[in-house]
């Protein structure tokens, strides 16, 4: 069974905050950060994986993280993150919007304010911890030759 690479929590928040621009799917992963992907399954690792399930097993650690939060906290982050389908393809101006809309700040607050760091920070404590604990429970499952 392969063990987890130790990750540097600071480079995890630093990738997750440039991850939040265009959000967490796995294509957006591939294309926009990542640093995300080689953070949480770098190819020395796991190097029978393409960069795509890489990816994925990615997004599926980060989208079971934010549901691990938990009430208001998981659901701002859904949509911070892009993690919810309704919100995915929004700018995350908009995303920010709804977010602010949702705690009923208003949005410049929620960017400046103590809301959007708290949250990126929850998100990387708890994507840490998931790493830690069961990194190779999101790798996709590959076929037998």
């Amino acid at each position: 069974m392969l063990r987890p690479q130790p990750l540097d929590i600071d480079q995890l928040r630093q990738a997750l905050k440039t991850a939040r621009r265009r959000g967490v799917r796995d294509s957006r992963l591939v294309d926009y950060a990542p640093k995300v992907i080689d953070l949480l399954y770098p190819h020395d690792s796991y190097p029978h994986l393409s960069i795509h399930q890489r990816a994925a097993a990615a997004e599926r650690l980060i989208v079971a993280a934010i549901d691990d939060l938990g009430g208001q906290t998981s659901r701002l982050s859904a949509v911070l993150f892009g993690a919810d389908p309704a919100t995915a393809h929004l700018l995350l101006k908009r995303r920010r919007e709804i977010a602010a809309d949702y705690v009923g700040v208003l949005p410049g607050t929620f960017e400046r304010g103590w809301w959007e760091r708290q949250l990126l920070s929850d998100l990387t404590a708890k994507v840490y911890r998931l790493h830690q604990d069961r990194a190779t429970d999101y790798i996709p499952a590959t076929k037998s030759t």
